[in-house]
This record gives structure tokens, sequence and C-alpha cells, in this order.
């Protein structure tokens, strides 16, 4: 697991992580590693050489969907060598068009981010964390979205109201 929570940087309306990671394995396992575990998760890829390139969801999807999955996501995976060391430089971009992340959102990310990790370091691919945390991000995306809505109804009821109440007088 990744030990500290990494903050995106923004370009736009994209967030942007980059991140390194370490492992003990070799450049083609972690190649095979990572693919397995991005397209797992719904990542198509896109490139295979000299940079793996992977994207997944629609770039007007944070318009009228609330599961951080449907976003437009670009991950690209380059590889280095250092001793007996592979270094994976990932850069992970999604569209936030029209978008404020929520915390929620930021967490599925990290979940996501942390599922790469997992598989270079045990081998073996879990999908499970990553659909479970976009669902928990769907469904609290949509909770903040009603809450919204209801106070925006309630206070128009009130303010038609008062201003039936204020034209009777």
């Amino acid at each position: 697991m990744m030990s500290t929570t990494i903050n995106p940087t923004k370009e736009r309306f994209w967030r942007v992580y980059q991140i390194s990671l370490e492992t003990s394995v070799r450049k083609g396992a972690a190649s095979k590693a990572i693919t397995e575990y991005l397209q797992s998760i719904g990542f198509t890829q896109t490139q295979i050489s000299p940079t793996l390139l992977f994207e997944r969801g629609s770039n007007l999807a944070s318009l009228y969907n609330f599961n951080p999955k449907s976003q437009k996501t670009e991950v690209s995976v380059d590889f280095a060598s250092a001793g007996e060391q592979t270094i994976v430089e990932l850069t992970m971009r999604i569209n936030c068009f029209a978008n404020q992340p929520l915390s929620k959102d930021y967490e599925f990310w990290a979940a996501e981010l942390d599922g790469i990790q997992d598989a270079l370091d045990h081998g073996y691919v879990n999908p499970a964390i990553s659909d479970f945390a976009a669902e928990r991000a769907l469904w609290y995306n949509v909770s903040i979205m009603l809450g919204v809505l209801i106070l925006t109804i309630s206070l128009t009821i009130t303010a038609a109201i008062v201003w039936m109440i204020l034209a009777v007088v």
C-alpha cells in the first residue's frame, strides 16, 4: 500500500496524479500486472510501446453521471531500472469538466492507485476495492446532490409562501 495520500495537481479541468512506484519484479512482469489490473477495473489499453497508455470513461460523463468511474481517465505508465529495482512512473489524468470532485472521489482515485501498488507487490489483481470505492463515491455524490436539491426546493417554497403572505398584506 502507498503510505501517504497524494493530492493531484490541477491542470484546467483535469486532476493529475504523478507517482513513482518501486518494485523488485522485472519490467515485463510489472507491465503484465499493471495491464491486468487496469483492464480488470474497466480501462482499455490504447498503446503498448514505448509508453503503456490506458483510457476509461467519457469526456462529458461528469455532467450526467455521479460515478467517478465513468469520468474520462487516462493512465500512462513508463518503466526504468535502478539496480535490481524497477521504477514505475505513472501518470493518471481525470477529466473533471463541470464537476467539483468530493472527498469520496479522491478516495476512489487513491484506491485505484493503491490497487496498482498491490498488483506490483503481490502479483494478484483485486478489482473489488476499486468497485467498492466507486460505489461509495457514487452514493455519496448522489446524497449530496439530493441534499442540495431538497434545500433548493425548500427555500423556493418558503420564498413563494412569504411572497404570497406579503402580497395579501
